[in-house]
């Protein structure tokens, strides 16, 4: 570190600046690299070949103010507002999934900044949940991922037109609109739909647990969820059969 000149604040940005001049040309991949708030912690974005992504995995300005205006892509995992699975907010497990599917932007907006440009709005490619094992394993696995990731699903994927929300009730998804989220306002929107899909998701054989009281057919060991399931496992076990046959040919 003396020969080079180098302090403790600056060898961070030296290992991106050597991992950038003779590691990633030889890797023939796109670079994606976790980018904290402060710019200091992690690659400055000169220190990245072009095209690279960053995940913005802390708070949601971090991609409206510093990465998406340096021109570089960008996806947003936020810990800050509850998108890491395994951080569940406070109360009954079953109702943590709340935190993710409530989220709202800066002064009520959604994910994407209404101010920017189509070139901007380009840049940013969306965001996702991240699932950290300090304190997971197979027993609550299915629980923490598939229900949070699922909320998370319909608020990245849906717009208020494909859910039949009116504008009034619904807060913009593609279209920035101020004010509290009313998506789980009481006998509309959210929970039927989600609690549905953890039906679904229990009848193929996952185990997201519950979001309040009530059970699905598949739970209480009822036909339907038992006639799903085999028609499943025969189609597994074909496709199962299909891929042995081509790998035997290969």
């Amino acid at each position: 570190m003396t020969a080079h000149g180098l302090y403790a604040s600056s060898t961070q940005q030296y290992f991106w600046q050597q991992m950038t001049a003779k590691v990633f040309p030889h890797l023939n991949k796109t670079v994606s690299c976790w980018r904290a708030d402060d710019p200091d912690n992690g690659p400055h974005t000169g220190n990245l070949p072009p095209g690279s992504v960053l995940n913005v995995y802390q708070s949601l300005t971090t991609a409206w103010q510093q990465t998406i205006p340096a021109k570089v892509k960008t996806v947003v995992s936020m810990a800050g507002q509850k998108w890491y699975l395994d951080s569940q907010g406070g109360g009954y497990n079953q109702n943590a999934w709340t935190y993710i599917y409530t989220f709202n932007g800066p002064n009520g907006s959604w994910i994407e900044d209404p101010a920017w440009s189509a070139e901007q709005r380009s840049l940013f490619l969306g965001g996702e949940t991240a699932m950290w094992g300090e304190g997971i394993n197979a027993d609550n696995f299915d629980a923490y991922v598939w229900r949070g990731a699922a909320a998370a699903a319909e608020r990245l994927w849906a717009t208020e037109e494909s859910l039949g929300c009116p504008a009034d009730v619904c807060p913009g998804i593609r279209n920035a609109r101020p004010g509290p989220s009313q998506w789980l306002k009481p006998g509309s929107h959210g929970a039927p739909r989600l609690g549905d899909q953890l039906c679904r998701m229990s009848r193929m054989g996952v185990r997201p647990g519950p979001i309040g009281p009530g059970f699905c057919p598949s739970d209480a060991g009822q036909p339907a969820g038992v006639e799903v399931r085999q028609r499943l496992e025969a189609e597994n076990a074909a496709l199962r059969l299909r891929l042995a046959a081509l790998e035997a040919t290969v």
